[in-house]
């Protein structure tokens, strides 16, 4: 046991938090009368999931997790009162918004479609924020900039798969006059976007 290297501890319990995904998806996917086999497959044999959890080791699951949880839980017809629920459902979408900062636009369509009211995504969104920016707090001696660079500017695998990895092979370094990337005005185009779903 001595062993066994932390690595394998760590993606096994990454493997251990998509399992548990997967059950959630399930219970999702049975809620609305989808295929369980085809969930499961669609699920276990994506390309990116395999890369992030398997090989690459970064915990973005741990954060898909909490938002599929809190997705079964808006459609569950589980007998709680309603302000319990929507508590339920802020903890555990700021749960996985702490962990990481991948699903805020998630969280505001969550709360959009939930609420029907850009002010009250907003607003639950702001909290959800605000919580994730509290807890810098014990790093406020830390410049600014360092910050900035390894929490926000953080860019994963750009160009290794998906999308990213497509369109450089057609555009090259993907910039446009004035050194816009191309991927970031992509990324604003999805943030505008998610205003409206």
């Amino acid at each position: 046991l001595i062993n066994v290297s932390f690595q394998f501890f760590y993606r096994g319990f990454l493997i251990l938090i998509d399992t548990l995904t997967l059950f959630v998806l399930l219970g999702i996917a049975r809620k609305r009368k989808l295929s369980l086999n085809k969930t499961a497959i669609i699920f276990f044999l994506n390309p990116v999931s395999i890369t992030i959890s398997g090989h690459h080791g970064q915990f973005d699951n741990i954060s898909i997790f909490f938002l599929l949880l809190a997705l079964y839980l808006h459609e569950s017809s589980i007998k709680i009162r309603p302000v319990i629920k929507t508590f339920l459902l802020w903890f555990l979408l700021t749960a996985g918004f702490v962990i990481k900062h991948i699903i805020l636009f998630h969280i505001f369509g969550f709360w959009k479609n939930r609420t029907n009211s850009i002010r009250k995504a907003l607003f639950f969104s702001g909290l959800t924020v605000f919580i994730f920016l509290f807890t810098f707090l014990p790093y406020l001696n830390v410049p600014g900039q360092q910050i900035q660079k390894q929490v926000f500017g953080y860019g994963g695998l750009q160009d290794f798969y998906g999308i990213s990895y497509f369109l450089r092979q057609f555009c090259g370094q993907c910039e446009l006059p004035g050194g816009i990337s191309f991927f970031r005005i992509i990324s604003y185009i999805f943030v505008v976007m998610s205003l409206f779903v």
